[in-house]
């Protein structure tokens, strides 16, 4: 045996540089400009619930910020924890990213009862990110 798992008296496949070019296209330039708009349309999207209660100021040195996806038990917990832990929970914001509706009223309702700042981030139309999946 040589580096590759192929018994030596196989002969390994040739490929040109054409054919590698073929099979290996770039991406259509349509499809590369249709993904930048969407991306361009996503980053330009304002928050459709922005709930500050007034508390801009507080924002100005420290921010301790939370991404909440899908968890209202998560963000229940993590609120609990960074008013008990940390000095700066005047400073602490929750960005939801969710993408059931019941869980955005879930973890907005429970901010609002918390007094907690509260924005809804706009739903991502694009790619699902790999690391929560299909959702």
């Amino acid at each position: 045996m040589v580096a590759s798992d192929a018994p030596e008296d196989v002969d390994q496949p040739r490929i040109t540089v054409a054919e590698w070019e073929r099979l290996n296209r770039p991406p259509r330039r349509e499809a590369l400009l249709r993904y930048h708009w969407r991306v361009f349309r996503f980053l330009r999207t304002s928050a459709p619930v922005s709930e500050l209660q007034g508390r801009e100021q507080a924002f100005r040195d420290t921010i301790i910020a939370t991404v909440a996806f899908n968890r209202p038990e998560m963000i229940e917990w993590q609120i609990h924890l960074v008013r008990r832990y940390l000095a700066e929970h005047e400073s602490y914001i929750v960005f939801d990213n969710s993408n059931k509706d019941d869980a955005r009223e879930a973890i907005r309702d429970l901010c609002r009862r918390q007094h907690v700042p509260y924005v809804a981030l706009p739903k991502n139309r694009l790619v699902v990110s790999r690391s929560h999946g299909q959702g």
